[in-house]
Parts: C-alpha cells; structure tokens; sequence
C-alpha cells in the first residue's frame, strides 16, 4: 500500500508529480511538478507504475459525481485528471477513455442547460432580445463548441474500440463488425451521445441564428457586384453539418455568392433536401442574392478521365476522390468561372467578410495558381481553404500537373491520396521551380 494521499494535498499534484519515469522524465517533470513535492516521487507516495492509473481512476470514481454537479471549473478539473491519466500513465485503459467521454459529454450538456437558464429568465424579465441576443451569443457560440467536442471524443472513443478490435483480431479497421464492440459502447453512451448532438444541433441551427440576426443588422446590398463564387463538398448525408460554415458566412458577408456543391448523387440530394427544410421552417434566414449550382464528380466524363489516369497505386476512398475532384475544379466547374473560393465544412467558420478573403487573388504574382495555408510546425499544406485561379490552371495544363504530383508523391513517400497530397507535393517538392501556390495570411487559418 502506497501514501498518495498523504504525501500529496491534491490529486492534481498527484497526477503532476508521478507519472511514470519512461514517460516524462525527470528534466521535464519539473515544469509541472512543485519542487517541494519532487522527492516524494518514489513508490512510497506514488505507488508501483502499474497502480498509478488504477489508484487515479478510483479517487475519481469517489469524487466524480459531486465534480460533476459544481461549477464548471471543478467539472474541467476532473476532465483534466483524465486526460493526464491517458496522456500520462495508461493511454490504454478502456475504463479511462468511457469516463472521459462521459465527463465531458455532461459537462458539456449542463454548461447548454445553465445557458438556456439564463435565456428563460432573461424571457421571465422581458428583457429586449437584442440584448440578450448580444450578452448571451458568445457564450452560445463557446458552449456549441464544447458540445462538438464532446460529440467528437465519444465518436472518438467508438473508433478507439474499433481500431482496437482491429488489432487484437488482426484485421483491417474496415473489416471489423461494429457489432463486435457494441457492448463496450453501450446504451448509456448512446445516449449521452444522443443528447450532445441535440443540444448541439439547437444551439446550431436555432439559438445561435435567432441570437445572430437579432445582434447583426448587416444587409446584402442589392446591386451589380459581381458575385464570390464558392465550392463546397457534400457526400452521403452531412449536409445539416456544413451549413454552421455557410452561416458564419452569411452573418458577416457584404457581397452576391454563387456556390458551388460538389458531390455525389446522395449528397446532392441530401444539401437540397435540407436547405428545402431550412428554407420552409424559418431558420434559413439571409438567403438573398445567393444561387447554388450542384455537381455531381462521379458522373463528370473529366473527372473519369482523369481518375482513369491517376496511379491506381494510390490509395483513394470515396472521399479522396472528392477532394481530387475539388482539386482540378476548373474541369468540372463552367468555363465563365475564373476564380473559386474551395471551403471544408463543419468545421471551418468564418468571422469576416467573405469578399477580403476574395480580395486575396489581387495579390497573387505571376506565378501563383492557388492559395492556401503553410503550418510550418507540421511541414504541410492545409487544404481545406484554398483559392483556385480557374483561369491559370487552364492555361497551364493543371490537370496534367496534378498527375505528375501525384506520381511524384507516390514515388517518394505514397503520399498520393487526396487534394492536401498534391498540394504539398507541388510546393514544397518542386525544387528549381517557383512554387504555385500563395501561403495565406494567418488571419485566415487560424
């Protein structure tokens, strides 16, 4: 038996003070550790490695439920006991990964409860919707954030059964059954997970509007300037997903749009089907002066062509080839259209004026085909915002170019798969050659 308790007054200097030595040496467990607290790092006060884990886990079990009902700041403090437990001492542990899913799947659903606590009020007071509109939508804005997040560490801990399954099966994650790991994520995760995405999606697409139009008076003016042109993807049924982006765009937007969607049938299907359901129900406001065309890739004879050329030694899914598609986008999109704004959506939002974004092709050089963001740390392009100068790339044979990036990538690392593959490929793997692609400003990749 082990003195934790007593050789420490916190768990959080529990869990800062010993973890593993193989994990954070001791050079780096003095940023965390208090110095006063570094000799007591032995297996006197911190236990043998494998129970440090075990021994966190039950002081949370016993603390967990009154955390769970305080203030928020003892909710975050028992989310981030868990996450030291993974990162630091057992990033195994089944157990580890449910309680953290289900802590800040509640967390996450009382923070959406005390804010429509405060909007009942604020209604019980007749206090005006502007104001409360303005008081309340940051706060909207930071608890939808919390809940995706929620909703993405309990798909999270679902893959992490999987892939686990995976393993022990020796098998391909595609191939397991998810049957095979339903008792692991049982009845009661489903439903947290059920929850977290209802009180997102009312936040999404009601609160957050209703809050928006009545805090922002800004207008479309109606006149002759030229229209923003956008491409965006929809596969299968993700729609719903993509318009929080087209609404972070609507909000602050000064210009005319013409947006692109590119998909396939399902997701074209499933983008009309559910901005009919906007449209009628009221919540799809600002739609003035905006036209959406549809683009079905897998039926594009250009596209065909071109796929039927790309190495068949490269691994590309469904998805893959949509974002290939997005890549040669002068071939599929008409030929009238010079310029195009390609976006991802769900997870982007917008917190300017679309038409400086547009500005952005003003300052390409000579050289420049697109635009798009460098993250230096990582030493890659990120895709999901770029700008395509249509009228360059086909000037310049871009399609034949990106066939040449995409050997050239599977030849020297198999990197090959997707629009992101092609574009590191082309600017940072070109020696001799001005790169063709423009870094974005980081005010717009943030």
């Amino acid at each position: 038996m082990f003195a934790g308790s007593q050789c420490f007054p916190t768990l959080i200097l529990y869990i800062a003070c010993c973890p593993p030595s193989d994990v954070v040496p001791l050079q780096d467990l003095i940023l965390t550790c208090p110095e006063e607290y570094l000799e007591s790092r032995g297996e006197d006060c911190c236990g043998a490695p494998k129970d440090r884990a075990d021994f966190i886990l039950r002081v949370l079990t016993a603390v967990g439920p009154s955390k769970l009902t305080a203030e928020p700041e003892e909710r975050s403090y028992v989310i981030a006991a868990l996450e030291r437990v993974l990162v630091d001492f057992e990033h195994k542990s089944l157990e580890g990964w449910r309680r953290l899913a289900v802590t800040t799947a509640t967390s996450a659903c009382l923070q959406a409860d005390a804010l429509k606590d405060e909007m009942k009020q604020a209604a019980d007071e007749n206090r005006l919707v502007a104001d409360v509109a303005g008081e309340l939508l940051p706060r909207a804005l930071a608890t939808s954030r919390v809940l995706a997040k929620a909703a993405l560490r309990l798909e999270a801990f679902s893959s992490y059964l999987l892939a686990q399954a995976a393993v022990d099966s020796g098998i391909t994650f595609p191939e397991v059954d998810q049957q095979e790991v339903r008792h692991q994520f049982d009845d009661l995760l489903m439903d947290y997970y059920k929850m977290v995405v209802r009180e997102h999606d009312e936040l999404a697409f009601n609160i957050i509007p209703s809050f928006q139009a009545s805090s922002v008076k800004r207008v479309v003016p109606v006149n002759s300037m030229s229209p923003v042109y956008l491409l965006v993807l929809n596969l299968g049924q993700t729609a719903k997903v993509g318009f929080t982006t087209l609404w972070s765009i609507l909000r602050l937007r000064s210009v005319p749009l013409r947006i692109f969607v590119l998909g396939d049938a399902a997701g074209l299907e499933n983008w009309r089907a559910t901005l009919h359901d906007l449209e009628t129900s009221g919540k799809m406001r600002s739609l003035n002066l905006i036209e959406f065309e549809y683009v079905d890739f897998t039926t594009n004879m250009n596209f065909q062509l071109f796929m039927s050329q790309y190495p068949s030694d490269c691994d590309v899914n469904k998805i893959g080839e949509a974002l290939l598609a997005r890549f040669i986008c002068h071939e599929l999109l008409p030929s009238h259209v010079d310029r195009v704004i390609a976006m991802d959506l769900g997870d982007v939002l917008v917190l300017d004026d679309i038409a400086d974004l547009w500005a952005q092709f003003d300052t390409f050089e000579k050289h420049h085909v697109f635009a798009a963001a460098h993250i230096s740390a990582l030493s890659h392009v990120n895709g999901g915002l770029a700008l395509y100068d249509l009228s360059r790339m086909r000037a310049r044979n871009w399609t034949s170019l990106a066939l040449r990036a995409a050997r050239e990538g599977l030849g020297r690392s198999g990197d090959c798969i997707h629009d992101q593959s092609l574009m590191n490929t082309l600017h940072l793997h070109s020696p001799g050659e001005p790169s063709p692609m423009q870094t974005l400003p980081c005010r717009w990749m943030l």
